[in-house]
Order: structure tokens, then C-alpha cells, then sequence
């Protein structure tokens, strides 16, 4: 089985981006679910218990915004964007033309203008990898600017 694709365009301002977006191998989506876990241990998070870490992770983007918020407050910002940029990086492509290039902060610049773009897009790349996020999901905080729509294509 070929790792999970997906393509999705997401309106930026008056352009529409179209982006390819692939899973990480199965390697490194497990070193970066566990840097990312090991980040939040170390910040003091307080996750509540459930029998897998998916039933946490729920329940906890089940508490809402400010529980959400205040939890990612004591993140070291850092390292958490760090590990955000390795997983865009990894994962997504902009598509042009008909020609796809890998994304990095040059082709990030000069081609997406609001910073809610650029958001959507993140979570939509945590959201292949992570299909227990699509329970907690609608519980996430909506209002990322109401410019970026996504639409994903099967």
C-alpha cells in the first residue's frame, strides 16, 4: 500500500494555491510523533487519561480553544516550529502549471500572501498523518482568517 495523498487548494487572498500533500514514511512520521510527544511532556501539559494516546489527544482538543491555548502556551516555541516546518516540508508540494516544487521559505514568500494560508496548510499535513486529529478536529478554533478556504480533492 502507497503512502496516504491528497491534493488541496486553499484560496489565499485572490489566488488559489493547489497543494500535493504525502505522508512521511512510516519512520519518520514515528520520530516526529515522538519528538512531538516528548515536547509536550516537557512542557507540562496535562493530558488526560484514556486508554491510547489518540483517546487522550481527543479528549483533550475536546476541551476547546482556551484549554487548547493555554496548553500550547507552555511549548517551547522554538522546537514546535521547528518540528511544523520539518512535516510542511516533508509533505507538501505547491503545485503550478502542472509542475509541483517542494516547499521551503523562498517558495513560501513569493507565492503565499496571508499567513492564514500557510496555517490551514500545517494542519491539513498534521491531518494525513494523523487521521485520530479528525475526532478532535471540529473542535479546533476556526477562526484562522476567514479569506483561506480549503478544498480537498479525492
Amino acid at each position: 500500500m502507497a503512502r496516504k495523498e491528497r491534493v488541496i487548494t486553499i484560496k489565499d487572498r485572490d489566488n488559489e494555491h493547489k497543494f500535493k500533500l504525502k505522508e512521511m514514511s512510516a519512520v519518520k512520521a514515528e520520530k516526529w510523533k515522538i519528538r512531538a510527544i516528548m515536547l509536550l511532556l516537557a512542557s507540562d501539559i496535562e493530558m488526560p487519561k484514556g486508554a491510547s494516546i489518540e483517546e487522550g489527544i481527543n479528549q483533550f482538543m475536546a476541551g476547546g480553544a482556551e484549554k487548547l491555548f493555554k496548553a500550547l502556551s507552555k511549548v517551547d516555541v522554538d522546537k514546535a516550529i521547528a518540528l511544523f516546518d520539518e512535516m510542511l516540508y516533508d509533505c507538501a508540494q505547491l503545485e503550478v502549471n502542472g509542475v509541483t516544487a517542494a516547499l521551503s521559505e523562498d517558495i513560501i514568500n513569493s507565492n503565499i500572501e496571508d499567513s492564514s494560508t500557510l496555517t490551514k496548510l500545517r494542519f491539513e499535513c498534521l491531518k494525513l498523518h494523523f487521521d485520530f486529529l479528525g475526532v478532535g478536529a471540529s473542535q479546533m478554533p476556526t477562526g484562522l482568517g476567514s479569506e483561506a478556504q480549503i478544498k480537498i480533492q479525492a
